[in-house]
């Protein structure tokens, strides 16, 4: 199978506000820009999802996390599986 050719960010011009982008962003857009369709896909919908507003403070997010963690340690949450977070095995 073949590799998909990396889609090159160079030919922006120095309008385009890459052009205030730290080099490791450039860096990881032009990686992104590499992934097959579907994945590009994917991860986009991530991007757009962790843009909604998120109306809880730190310290209530703190709180669920400590809850959620002490679930797992007491197995009233057993957690995913490396399947079920992966999609495969290792």
């Amino acid at each position: 199978m073949a590799v998909p050719a990396v889609k090159s960010l160079a030919h922006l011009n120095a309008q385009d506000s890459l052009r205030v982008m730290a080099l490791s962003s450039i860096f990881l857009a032009e990686e992104a820009l590499s992934l097959p369709p579907e994945q590009r896909a994917e991860l986009a919908k991530l991007l757009t999802e962790s843009l909604r507003e998120d109306r809880r403070t730190d310290d209530e997010i703190r709180a669920e996390l400590q809850r959620r963690f002490a679930d797992l340690k007491s197995g009233r949450d057993n957690g995913l599986s490396f399947e079920q977070t992966f999609g495969s095995k290792a």
